[in-house]
């Protein structure tokens, strides 16, 4: 096996297809969202993509890049991060080659030279079980390196099944009268109706509504919207563009009583809907538009034979009324053999600690200011 570093991504474009081969059926993966964030969110001499090849054919891909600050030292991260936020990005490799791919990472990463050294590792929100990522962590923890492992947060997941009906008789009785009561009033009626770009002359529009409606909402809540960021508007334009054209976007505005009033951003796998971003119209939260609209593309999704439907991260309580069930990730961070890396770490594990004696101390004193004095204190 061979090791390649990549410091430009021009030089990657040749092994678009198979970068997207290894991505499999997760959109946050492929080449042409980590290209496009790396466009906009890059730094110059920043990129540290790793590619292992075997006989010429790449099997195995590291898509990090490399930070430097003087409190962690030179830093390697998963593309895609930041605002962007994107979703399972880990360590990509073929199918039964998960534990020769993460060796071969770990061991160039042992070797490293001057010129492509580093201090830390992190891999943010990694699913726990992934064969690749732990040869590469084993590897490297074999070589010196320290290891710190930790819960990261939760994604929320709906198993589809094969029809709606299906879908409704697993939820609680009242929850199900109360969608049953929504499709009778809003749905039936024709009040609410639900479109979805499915060309470029519906794109722009479609976006437009989608900013607007996310905008509207953060507002109420007294913060910016994520559209509000150039470089998150200006990158998700040419995200939807190449979605669109592999009819891998859902993009989903409704019109309730003729105006819109809720949006829905999904990417599209062969088999799962990635449920990214939305936007709902505070004046007409009393209805509550955004449970309407998640119950209309929830609807479709069964129709169009998806078989899962993921929130996506946070522990928002919605998520479980829609049936949806937390998928665990772990966050996994390894210093460098080297003296001044494991000193670094050190300080952060330090810090960590205290942090988390400081919350423990809070919590207990607000149980005891709290608690029910005892009787022979009165």
């Amino acid at each position: 096996m061979e090791v390649v570093r990549f410091t430009e991504m021009q030089s990657l474009a040749e092994h678009a297809g198979a970068w997207n081969r290894l991505a499999g059926d997760v959109p946050f993966r492929t080449w042409q969202w980590l290209a496009a964030w790396w466009r906009h969110y890059g730094s110059p001499g920043g990129l540290n993509v790793l590619a292992v090849f075997d006989r010429g054919e790449l099997v195995g891909l590291a898509p990090w890049y490399r930070t430097r600050c003087p409190r962690r030292g030179r830093t390697l991260r998963l593309m895609g991060d930041g605002e962007i936020c994107s979703e399972y990005v880990t360590v990509l490799s073929l199918p039964g080659m998960e534990q020769p791919v993460g060796e071969a990472l770990a061991c160039r990463l042992a070797e490293s030279s001057a010129e492509d050294a580093w201090d830390l590792l992190e891999l943010s929100a990694v699913n726990p079980d992934e064969l690749c990522v732990e040869a590469l962590v084993r590897r490297l923890a074999a070589a010196g390196c320290r290891l710190h492992r930790r819960a990261g947060p939760n994604c929320w997941r709906i198993p589809l099944p094969a029809t709606w009906e299906d879908y409704l008789r697993a939820l609680s009785r009242n929850r199900r009268k109360t969608l049953r009561q929504m499709e009778r009033k809003f749905i039936d009626s024709g009040r609410a109706v639900l479109h979805r770009a499915t060309g470029a002359a519906e794109l722009g529009e479609a976006c437009r509504i989608l900013a607007d409606l996310h905008g509207r909402r953060r507002a109420m809540l007294g913060q910016a919207g994520c559209f509000s960021s150039r470089r998150y508007a200006a990158f998700h334009a040419e995200a939807m563009e190449w979605m669109l054209r592999q009819s891998r976007l859902g993009l989903y505005w409704m019109e309730l009583d003729g105006e819109p009033a809720a949006a829905e951003y999904h990417l599209l796998g062969r088999e799962v809907v990635y449920c990214y971003q939305g936007g709902m119209a505070p004046s007409r939260a009393r209805v509550s538009p955004g449970q309407i609209a998640t119950l209309m593309v929830l609807k479709d999704a069964i129709e169009r034979g998806y078989r899962v439907f993921d929130f996506l991260r946070g522990d928002e309580p919605y998520k479980r009324q829609w049936r949806a069930g937390p998928h665990g990730t772990v966050e996994i961070r390894i210093a460098a053999a080297r003296p001044t890396a494991r000193v670094r770490h050190g300080l952060w594990l330090a810090a960590l600690e205290l942090k988390q004696w400081l919350q423990g101390a809070a919590a207990a004193t607000d149980a005891c200011s709290t608690s029910p004095r005892p009787a022979d204190c009165d």
